[in-house]
């Protein structure tokens, strides 16, 4: 059978008709774009700093705050990076919440006052993910520019030679013909590229700067009519570059020439013709990025066709030389010097006048450098711009060490395994992998927990003893819930940010991220058998028995405080899944509470706030109390707890619903005795399964038939908790089984009885 030809034809056809529209879409005249400001100011009155700040949120966002309300906040937010770092990423680079924060203040001061005198280097240990990190995000601002999001333009020249001559001769010389020859036939096309000598800005101006300064703030409030916008773009300091800043020599030049000939202004800027912006790191235009090898190019660019065209055009003494430095390309752009090492030392050398300056001689011409400059800079290398004031001066460091976030060092293994990584490890035990790699990164004292907390005694039974289990979590945005009230109280903005602080000066020791990936492989191509998950018994044996030459680069007996926490996380766990009261009963008890201890013992009286009829009794307050202040507190003790809630009813409560409008239920009362009440009866759930073997028993034969000769209490715990912990932790059947075993056989509903909530 004759298979049908591929219209070939009709392909390449429309190719080359969306590259000509395209290509004819690229440039504007300087009328539409003046009209384009007015609709778009905004996007259209936009520097570098300005394009990555809206780059960057565009895929990141706003971030997310798990604590809003918290007046103690330092704002420590949880940023996705999924769309910037990861997707469509061929390698991906996955942040930790510490660099994220870090990395965001730093775009987000881009958007404030953005300080184009520094250069911004990125600092962090061999194998932390600079040059990865760099590649996705030039690459992403490479698209960036090409979409609808990303549109901004530079100037162009669109120069018409027919303005200069006589348009009769012109045609002539055009046609080759000379004044006593025929001029039938010899037609001027419109269109002739011989017609226009197009002159593009090599230093990438924005098309607003050629405006003479003196007008674009009167042309610009004429144009812009958003009040909100106008205000702003006249009164704060990161637009002052529009008012200010001044074409480069080739425009400036340019200009005046035109000017000199034309002599109207305005006719001189309809030669102007915006040119579409595209920046193109292979090509170094708009983005150049220059390693330690690449060699220093003194020497200044040129273009013999331009420039003998402009001085065919102007003559010899018009003086518009087309001549630039490499630095020009970048010039609104980003220049990154990757390591201070060879060559890149002599480059940096070069730049600090640039930085300090934003002007550089090329030749007799001076050249004005606005640039976004980046370094990668080891630790090790920061002694050459320590020892060069010049250079420190003008130095930001961004630190960027190993991943501190143990949930992020938990990505990075899912992402370099193929299969379903979660479901080769049992709940909780991937998660503490990943803790045992970030502890060998963190310093073995914590000046800021030790003032905090002080002595880690309370917590020996969860924690380890130097509480870095504790760090992790807060460098993880987590505030443990089973941190004590006094110790949460303390958790003071001014402490959170000493603590996270810390951080600045770890990560560069440790696990590298490359061991890492490695000692995980290692790790799964021992135990992962494709059969049961991994359990935290298999890591635990792999660290002290089958790597004991890790334990060293670990704090003291942090593995067996690792497995503490692990008891600890699966039982409350287990108490979660096993809480089944109602809501509404647990509200109907509070109230009842409320409500009753402004009577007297053998009182009866109809609750007001549910309808019920009550008998004040010693036994229903002490039902409830038992779960807000504990069973074994004293008479006294219950008497004056009584005594308290009663006057703060009367004295707060009362108030809240009469000048408020409060309903009971959204009085600060009722919510401080239902948290209380809720808190004890999780941590309390437990309790009539400590040592119960008809219930152990009934979890290990569930499924089976021998499970159908239990009782209808015992068969109705056992299915709810296993179903539990499936449906809220991940577990499967048989795991959900394995852990309630672990939990009972360990015994560690009676050890952990006395600790708090997860």
């Amino acid at each position: 059978m004759r298979e049908e030809p591929l219209e070939i034809t009709e392909i390449l056809k429309e190719f080359d008709k969306t590259s000509r529209e395209k290509v004819k879409s690229s440039t504007v005249s300087f009328h539409d774009y003046l009209e384009m400001i007015r609709r778009e100011p905004e996007k259209q009155l936009r520097d570098i700093f300005r394009i990555v700040y809206d780059m960057i949120h565009s895929h990141v966002g706003e971030g997310y705050d798990e604590y809003p309300d918290d007046p103690e906040s330092v704002h420590f937010i949880r940023y996705d990076f999924t769309s910037l770092f990861i997707r469509d990423c061929d390698n991906p680079f996955f942040a930790d919440r510490l660099f994220a924060n870090r990395f965001m203040n730093l775009i987000n001061s881009f958007n404030q006052l953005p300080d184009w005198h520094k250069i911004y280097f990125l600092e962090g240990p061999p194998g932390s993910g600079k040059s990865t990190f760099l590649n996705n995000f030039l690459s992403k601002l490479e698209r960036y520019m090409a979409g609808d999001e990303g549109e901004s333009y530079e100037t162009a020249w669109t120069i018409d030679r027919r303005r200069f001559v006589d348009p009769e001769s012109f045609l002539l010389k055009l046609s080759g013909q000379t004044s006593g020859e025929k001029k039938e036939d010899k037609k001027d096309e419109e269109g002739s590229p011989r017609r226009y000598l197009e002159v593009h800005c090599p230093n990438h101006d924005h098309p607003v700067l050629q405006i003479p300064s003196a007008y674009r703030r009167e042309l610009l409030y004429d144009i812009i009519k958003e009040d909100d916008f106008r205000q702003e773009l006249f009164q704060q300091k990161k637009y002052e570059w529009i008012f200010k800043n001044e074409p480069c020599t080739i425009c400036s030049s340019l200009y005046e020439a035109l000017l000199e000939r034309l002599g109207s202004p305005l006719e001189v800027l309809s030669m102007v013709t915006p040119k579409r912006m595209r920046y193109n790191r292979r090509l170094g235009e708009g983005l150049s990025v220059f390693n330690p090898g690449d060699r220093l190019k003194v020497k200044p660019e040129t273009n013999p066709l331009i420039q003998e065209q402009l001085d065919s055009l102007f003559g010899d003494s018009a003086k518009v030389h087309y001549l630039h430095s490499e630095l020009a390309r970048t010039n609104n752009g980003i220049y990154v010097v990757m390591d201070i090492k060879n060559f890149n030392k002599d480059r940096l050398l070069n730049l600090h006048g640039i930085i300090s300056d934003g002007i550089h001689k090329v030749e007799n011409l001076e050249e004005t450098i606005r640039s976004l400059f980046l370094g990668l800079i080891n630790p090790q290398d920061k002694e050459f711009i320590e020892n060069t004031k010049s250079l420190n001066d003008r130095s930001l460091y961004i630190k960027m060490p190993y991943i501190l976030d143990y949930s992020t060092e938990v990505q990075i293994f899912r992402n370099r395994r193929s299969e379903n990584l979660d479901e080769c490890f049992f709940p909780l035990v991937l998660e503490n992998f990943a803790r045992l790699i970030v502890a060998s990164r963190l310093a073995r004292k914590s000046e800021g927990i030790n003032q905090w907390i002080g002595s880690a005694t309370r917590y020996r039974k969860i924690c380890d003893k130097e509480l870095l289990i504790l760090k992790m979590e807060l460098y993880s945005g987590k505030i443990p819930q089973w941190l004590g009230e006094e110790d949460r109280r303390k958790f003071t903005s001014a402490m959170r940010k000493k603590i996270i602080g810390e951080a600045e000066e770890e990560g560069v020791n440790g696990f590298t991220g490359r061991e890492s990936i490695y000692l995980f492989n290692e790790f799964m191509a021992g135990q992962w058998k494709n059969e049961n998950p991994i359990t935290m018994d298999m890591v635990y044996r792999f660290f002290s028995e089958e790597k004991k030459e890790l334990l060293e680069r670990l704090p003291d007996d942090f593995i067996v405080s690792l497995v503490r926490f692990y008891d600890y996380s699966v039982l409350q766990q287990m108490k979660i899944c096993i809480y089944s009261y109602s809501k509404s009963k647990i509200s109907q008890n509070v109230l009842d509470y409320i409500f009753g201890v402004n009577f007297d013992i053998g009182a009866r009286e109809k609750n007001k706030y549910t309808g019920k009829m009550l008998e004040i009794s010693e036994e229903s307050l002490r039902s409830v109390e038992d779960y807000l202040i504990g069973s074994s507190v004293s008479d006294d003790v219950r008497s004056r707890y009584r005594d308290e809630v009663l006057q703060k009813y009367i004295s707060v409560t009362t108030s809240e619903m009469t000048i408020e409008k409060k309903d009971i239920r959204e009085t600060e009362l009722y919510r401080e005795l239902e948290e209380k009440y809720i808190h004890n009866l999780k941590n309390n759930a437990l309790d009539p399964f400590a040592g119960n073997e008809a219930l152990r028993s009934a979890i290990k034969e569930f499924g089976t038939a021998d499970f159908r000769a239990h009782d209808k209490k015992i068969k109705r715990d056992t299915t709810y908790l296993l179903k539990s912990l499936q449906r809220k932790f991940g577990y499967t059947q048989e795991s959900a089984q394995e852990i309630c075993i672990y939990i009972l056989d360990k015994g560690l509903i009676e050890e952990f009885k006395e600790t708090g909530p997860f």
